[in-house]
């Protein structure tokens, strides 16, 4: 039962850390003057996670 419980611990811990990232990159994002629209249509793409992240912040540059 402790390797579930150390299972489940780190699966929120990782998601808590995407999570955080993906609100400091949206952040950036508006910064940059892209619209609601544009980060929620990006945001939708077939793209894995990191993928898109990484596509994203080249778009912003």
């Amino acid at each position: 039962m402790e390797g579930l419980v150390s299972w489940v611990e780190t699966g929120k811990k990782h998601s808590r850390e995407l999570e955080i990232k993906w609100v400091l990159l949206i952040k950036e994002a508006k910064r940059l003057g892209l619209s609601k629209d544009e980060i929620r249509n990006y945001l939708r793409g077939n793209k894995s996670s990191d993928k898109k992240r990484k596509d994203f912040l080249r778009k912003a540059d």
